[in-house]
């Protein structure tokens, strides 16, 4: 697992920081020595492709805005990962954050789901298409198709494996 800065104290970031559980806001606290109050915090980035991660940097250093969230209402850093339960990581509301126990191989299995974004395995994506790809028996990567809609994808991914099982 990669090592993770400590997270200033929760009275620190209680003292900069607005956290609304209800709507996931985070804010900057109105103060004399800082600008930024009543504006957001944190800034959203691009990681792996597609998944969006909120970030928020304190004192020069950058953070998770969920574990930043997570010691604001717990009081402790979270041991672990800070998951959100509808895969949207920019969803900062309290009900949506779950704390993941580390996983001593390092990985982390919560943030997609085998199936794909789609909810049908091998179909994925693709702008306003969807691509239908698996790996075969033989291990490589066999793309089936591009389809207009994630149906005609999930028929061409079953009529692939029927085929092949025959």
């Amino acid at each position: 697992m990669r090592s993770v800065h400590p997270l200033p104290s929760a009275d620190n970031l209680r003292e900069r920081l607005d956290y609304d559980p209800e709507t996931g806001a985070l804010r900057w606290r109105k103060s004399r020595r800082n600008a930024r109050g009543g504006q957001p915090a944190g800034r959203p980035k691009l990681s792996h492709g597609w998944f969006e991660h909120c970030s928020i940097t304190i004192d020069g250093r950058l953070y998770s805005s969920a574990r930043v969230i997570w010691k604001i209402m717990t009081g402790e850093d979270p041991i672990g990962r800070v998951e959100h339960l509808n895969l949207n990581r920019r969803d900062m509301r309290w009900n949506n954050l779950l704390l993941q126990p580390p996983d001593p191989d390092g990985a982390c299995r919560f943030h997609r789901p085998p199936w794909g974004a789609s909810g049908v395995r091998g179909v994925y994506p693709a702008g306003k298409r969807w691509i239908a790809r698996l790996r075969g028996a033989d291990s490589k990567l066999h793309t089936v198709g591009m389809f207009d809609t994630k149906e005609e994808a999930a028929r061409a991914i079953e009529e692939w494996r029927q085929r092949k099982e025959s």
